[in-house]
């Protein structure tokens, strides 16, 4: 790790701050492509900074980590609809090119077995999904100018401290690799959503909190890191497709004749590929 590992991880926070919060100004067309550009870059600067609050727990103290953590939650959730909104028509788009996953196939006594693919009007869902996106609300960028100055405040105190705790940060970073090693060995032949999403969670601060050390120290990201970032975007994917099903099954495509039953076969046969491999990556990583 640098010299000085406390400063250098809040002037990359600081940089980070400063770029969302110019990325921000005057992005008020909600549907300008670099508006969902900015919103995507709000997103996940919000996870890279609670995730380097969660590695700096032990150094600011439990509670100042609490309270910038919720403060990032503030400014997740004022894009969080938008962001939403656009993940899911994304989704749409990218399974209605995208042929069915091989594992739909299964085999008898040798020979595989006849499957006809399900047919789904995606263009119905794409313009009531990108109907949703027009009726979208605007951003409170006065709200988030504020978040974001207290959030700059707070890294910019982190920084100029003349307390230093390497022992503290390479404790939080090994906190976040059990928990990570935990969840990959629980989720394991299971399907449980809420297990599946605090998969995700954590192994994404981890991903974080590891590019972060790893810019400190001068080095690129070696290959398990390229592994459990991979990981992570498995995990992003399945996670996306599940929200697209209960949007699906929360009746908000009413047009009559409408099945979506056909529509609901294809998110799970992709879901349940995604799944697979994102739990080989993972016993691979357990392995590593």
């Amino acid at each position: 790790m640098t010299k000085e590992p406390r400063q250098g991880l809040a002037a990359e926070a600081l940089r980070l701050v400063a770029s969302c919060r110019q990325a921000g100004q005057d992005k008020t067309i909600i549907q300008d492509e670099e508006h969902d550009d900015w919103i995507h870059l709000t997103r996940v600067g919000t996870k890279r900074l609670r995730s380097a609050w969660h590695l700096m727990r032990d150094v600011v103290g439990v509670d100042r980590a609490q309270q910038a953590r919720e403060r990032l939650r503030q400014i997740s959730a004022a894009v969080s609809t938008h962001r939403d909104r656009h993940v899911r028509l994304k989704a749409i788009r990218h399974l209605k090119e995208s042929p069915l996953p091989k594992t739909r196939r299964s085999s008898r006594r040798g020979k595989k077995a006849a499957f006809s693919d399900p047919v789904v009007d995606w263009q119905l869902l794409e313009t009531v999904a990108e109907k949703e996106m027009v009726s979208t609300e605007k951003v409170n960028h006065s709200l988030l100018e504020n978040l974001w100055k207290a959030e700059a405040s707070d890294w910019e105190t982190v920084r100029t401290s003349p307390e230093e705790e390497r022992k503290a940060i390479r404790r939080g970073l090994r906190r976040s690799q059990r928990k990570v090693r935990n969840l990959t060995v629980k989720a394991a032949n299971k399907s449980d959503p809420l297990l599946w999403h605090d998969w995700r969670k954590k192994v994404k601060r981890l991903r974080y909190q590891q590019e972060m050390v790893a810019q400190l120290q001068g080095r690129k990201p070696g290959r398990r890191l390229i592994r459990l970032a991979r990981l992570g975007t498995m995990l992003g994917e399945r996670n996306d497709l599940v929200a697209l099903r209960h949007w699906l099954t929360a009746g908000t495509v009413r047009n009559p004749g409408t099945d979506i039953s056909a529509a609901l076969e294809v998110i799970g046969s992709h879901e349940s590929s995604v799944m697979n491999r994102a739990e080989k990556l993972g016993r691979s990583l357990l392995n590593a």
